[in-house]
Parts: C-alpha cells; sequence; structure tokens
C-alpha cells in the first residue's frame, strides 16, 4: 500500500432538500385521519375509483386524495430536492415547448 497524503474524512452528502422545505407528503387516510408518506417510496398510484398508493415494500394504503393531487405532491416533493425541473413557463403565463404542465408527465 503506497501513502497518498493526509487520510481524510469522506465527503458530507449533498443535502436532498433545501432549506425549510418538506422532505415527505402529506395526504389522508379515507376515514379522514391525516399523515404523513416519504414521496420516495412510491412505487404506484392507481384510481379505482379510490386512489391506492403501492409503496416500494408492497405495502398499499387508500387515500382521499385523488391520483393527480399525489402526482402533484410527489412531483413538488422532487422538485425540492433539485431531481426534477420545474416546468417552464413563458411570458404569457402558459407552459413553453419542452416543459410539461402540472399533472403530466
Amino acid at each position: 500500500m503506497f501513502f497518498q497524503g493526509p487520510l481524510r474524512a469522506p465527503p458530507t452528502p449533498p443535502r436532498t432538500t433545501r432549506p425549510g422545505q418538506k422532505a415527505m407528503i402529506r395526504l389522508t387516510h379515507l376515514d379522514g385521519e391525516p399523515f404523513i408518506l416519504n414521496a420516495e417510496l412510491i412505487r404506484y398510484v392507481e384510481a379505482r375509483p379510490d386512489t391506492f398508493i403501492t409503496l416500494t415494500s408492497g405495502e398499499r394504503l387508500v387515500v382521499r386524495e385523488t391520483m393527480d393531487q399525489v402526482l402533484e405532491r410527489t412531483l413538488a416533493y422532487q422538485q425540492s430536492k433539485y431531481l426534477v425541473p420545474p416546468p417552464k413557463v413563458n411570458g404569457s403565463g402558459s407552459f413553453a415547448a419542452g416543459g410539461a404542465a402540472p399533472g403530466e408527465v
């Protein structure tokens, strides 16, 4: 083993959220009980007609929010982490070419 200089601590991982940003999304069970869900655990969301959220663990949740509301909250969460760029809006207030409107993927 060759000596390559002084030992250093491993680099600190970057922040995944901006200061003051929420790290999870707020949802509501069918019985009206609010809860917080880590959006990174969502595998997929279905509307049948209730909204079912399947997690990466295989667990399924039923929520009051619509599929579009879950999508909007999840996208806002990902944008707060800089993983998804915000939609581009042109001067007229409409979405520019190349930017998806809210709720579109």
